[in-house]
């Protein structure tokens, strides 16, 4: 949770790997509210103008 009371990220599963639970920390204190999943999409995926489509990296 953020500091305002926004959900900042979910992290799935019923165990945790310690980076994702730090990242998830710092960005909740930042009030950052950016779930996980668009953060592995936009990592892993890229426009492609041309075909107008979402191209694996």
């Amino acid at each position: 949770m953020s500091p305002e009371g926004k959900i900042s990220r979910y992290i799935f599963g019923s165990t945790y790997n310690p980076f994702d639970v730090k990242m998830a920390l710092l960005d909740a204190g930042s009030g950052k509210t950016n779930p996980t999943v668009a953060k592995v999409l936009q990592f892993c995926f890229s426009y492609d103008p041309e075909g107008r489509s979402y191209t694996l990296i």
